[in-house]
C-alpha cells in the first residue's frame, strides 16, 4: 500500500510541475517584456535628455539630415515599441525576425521601412509564445483601431487599421514598398498554415 500513495504522490506532483511550468514562462515572459520596456524608456528619456542639452548652434536642422528617429537602438537591442490599446498590446519591438526575437518581442522585417519611414515597414510576432501572448489577439482588431509605434528617437508614430486579411505564407506582396508610409503587421493564422496580415495607414491619411 505504501508503494501506492509513493507512485499517487509523485504523479500528483508531476501533475502540479506540468502544470506550473507554462504559468511560470508566462510570468518570465512579461517580467522580460516589461524590463525590455523599461529600459527603452530609459534610453529614450536620454536620448531626449542630450538632444535637450546640445548647444543651438551645433543642432542640424531635420533638412540638414538630423532626424530624432535616427537616434541607435537602446543597448537592449530594442528598436520600438508596438502599442495596440483596443486588443492590449503592448511590446518591445527587436530587429529581426528569429526565434531570440519573437520569443520575447515584435520583430522588424529588415528588408522593410524602418519605423516611421516611407515605405512599408512590416512587424511580425507570434500569435502566443511560452513567454506571452504577443500578436494572439490581433484577429480581434477593428477597422480605425488606433496602432502606435515609437521609434528609438522618442517620436510616436500614429496609425489607423485600414484592413485585415488571410494570405499564403509565401506572399511576399505584404512587403511591397511604395513611396508612402505604411505600416503592415503579421502573425500566424490556421495553425500556421496561413498568415493574418493588418494593414495599418498614418493617422491622418484614414478616411
Amino acid at each position: 500500500m505504501k508503494w501506492r500513495k509513493f507512485i499517487l504522490s509523485g504523479l500528483l506532483i508531476m501533475g502540479a510541475a506540468i502544470v506550473a511550468v507554462p504559468f511560470c514562462y508566462q510570468i518570465y515572459g512579461r517580467s522580460r517584456t516589461n524590463q525590455l520596456i523599461s529600459e527603452f524608456e530609459s534610453h529614450i528619456n536620454q536620448v531626449q535628455s542630450d538632444i535637450r542639452d546640445r548647444p543651438s548652434d551645433i543642432m542640424e536642422t531635420e533638412e540638414e539630415g538630423f532626424s530624432v528617429g535616427e537616434i541607435s537602438e537602446a543597448p537592449t537591442g530594442t528598436i520600438g515599441m508596438i502599442e495596440i490599446r483596443s486588443i492590449a498590446i503592448e511590446y518591445p519591438i527587436m530587429e529581426g525576425e528569429g526565434k531570440a526575437q519573437l520569443s520575447q518581442s515584435v520583430g522588424h522585417l529588415p528588408d522593410t521601412a524602418g519605423i516611421g519611414e516611407l515605405g512599408n515597414c512590416v512587424l511580425a510576432g507570434h500569435r502566443g509564445s511560452r513567454y506571452g501572448p504577443i500578436f494572439r489577439h490581433l484577429d480581434q482588431v477593428k477597422t480605425g483601431d488606433e496602432v502606435k509605434v515609437t521609434d528609438s528617437g522618442g517620436i510616436v508614430h500614429s496609425y489607423r487599421v485600414k484592413e485585415a486579411f488571410v494570405t499564403a505564407p509565401n506572399d511576399i506582396s505584404v512587403k511591397r514598398q511604395d513611396s508612402k508610409e505604411e505600416l503592415t503587421l503579421v502573425t500566424c493564422e490556421s495553425k500556421g498554415t496561413m498568415r493574418l496580415i493588418v494593414r495599418c495607414l498614418p493617422d491622418l491619411e484614414v478616411q
